[in-house]
């Protein structure tokens, strides 16, 4: 477990202060206050009273429940992140399959994650704590959907070999990165298509070895 990983895995034990239950209603409205705050003043300027502002709640209510701002952002961060999908649904093919989960990524980098990426990622030298948090989510998601999208495909003969090139799964999720911090373009069924077919099938049908099957032919 490398040391940003160990760090994220032990932030669960610190992050709750002891006491009696709390209101779940109340727990997600800090979450969600905590989340729209970051999106939109950053990490430097957050502070505990606007949160409880946003979150119709007082800073001892917060203060009950996590032991300081990063505490706070770090549960609001993983139970954002809960919310994406996973990859358990066959869509029949391993296009079908690609497309989806492009798709899927596209959609997750919302305008409110992407404004948090990157005021993660500004403060990231002085608390690294949050980027490591989204980072390492981010990057186990991805490895267990393509996991399981490679495997899918094996099983129905699309492709002969699963111990394909990790690297070639990161490139989705960093075409959308880029797209989202540097207002590129939006993200279109059209575009999906494309790169599904132009980048990911040809690479992965290499990546299968010479005894792999015919690509498979486009839609009509």
């Amino acid at each position: 477990m490398c040391p940003a990983e160990k760090m994220v895995a032990e932030h669960a034990d610190k992050a709750r202060m002891p006491g009696r239950p709390q209101s779940e209603e109340l727990d997600r409205a800090i979450l969600d206050a905590a989340l729209d705050a970051l999106s939109e003043v950053g990490f430097e300027a957050l502070s505990i009273a606007d949160v409880a502002r946003r979150a119709q709640t007082t800073p001892p209510a917060i203060y009950r429940r996590f032991v300081g701002k990063t505490q706070m952002l770090l549960a609001a961060l993983e139970h954002d992140l809960l919310t994406i999908p996973d990859a358990e649904a066959d869509h029949g093919s391993l296009r079908a399959d690609l497309e989806w989960w492009v798709r899927s990524i596209f959609e997750a980098l919302s305008p409110r994650r992407t404004r948090i990426l990157a005021s993660l990622g500004f403060q990231a030298r002085t608390n690294p704590e949050p980027l490591a948090l989204f980072s390492a989510t981010i990057d186990r998601l991805g490895a267990s959907h393509w996991a399981t999208i490679i495997r899918r495909a094996a099983d129905r003969g699309e492709l002969t070999r699963t111990d394909i090139p990790g690297v070639i799964g990161k490139v989705p999720g960093a075409l959308a990165i880029q797209f989202a911090l540097l207002h590129v373009c939006a993200r279109d069924d059209g575009m999906i298509a494309e790169l599904v077919e132009t980048v990911m099938l040809p690479v992965l049908l290499a990546a299968a070895g010479p005894d792999g099957p015919a690509r498979p032919q486009p839609h009509p």
